[in-house]
């Protein structure tokens, strides 16, 4: 491994190879050398001792395309509820200024009606939310059991040509 500079290879060329050869983002490792984090990109790896066979650890996860589209859904509803309770808010407002008499009593029905339509139209985002929350998590719980039925499907096989030999 080359260094991008002339003192040989740094914290950030390991971390980047590291990245390269294991699919883990940079983001997401953690390098350990005798118990220590090695933090300091720009820091040569000679001035912390690792040489030539040194044993660096690794602590990390892939990055997953998957997860990462289903932490934009979770968080694009999540915003969008933020917005719902909002409205809801807003005609919570409305609906008090209606009892609290500040409108005139010929206006009041007309408000009233106009008030529930925006209540109906929140209540259906929200549901549409929800559904959509649910099918989510429906096919989170379909990957990670079918990611489970592959494993027991393979302990099955295993186990099935596994040699049995009776004493």
């Amino acid at each position: 491994m080359e260094g991008s500079d002339g003192e040989g290879p740094t914290v950030e060329d390991l971390a980047n190879l590291a990245a390269q050869l294991t699919d883990v983002p940079r983001g997401s490792q953690r390098l350990i050398f005798k118990g220590q984090s090695l933090t300091e990109f720009p820091q040569p790896l000679k001035l912390l001792g690792v040489k030539k066979g040194s044993r660096i650890m690794l602590i990390g996860k892939k990055f997953d395309p998957l997860a990462e589209e289903n932490m934009k859904a979770i968080l694009a509803a999540e915003k969008k509820v933020d917005d719902i309770e909002k409205r809801l808010n807003e005609n919570l407002e409305e609906l008090q200024g209606i009892e609290k008499g500040f409108l005139q009593p010929e206006l009041v029905t007309q408000a009233r009606d106009k008030l529930s339509r925006k209540i109906q139209a929140v209540s259906e985002d929200f549901m549409k939310t929800l559904e959509g929350l649910d099918a989510l998590v429906s096919g989170i719980l379909v990957e990670e059991s079918s990611i489970m039925l592959q494993t027991f499907n393979n302990h099955l096989i295993h186990l099935h040509t596994f040699p049995y030999q009776a004493k």
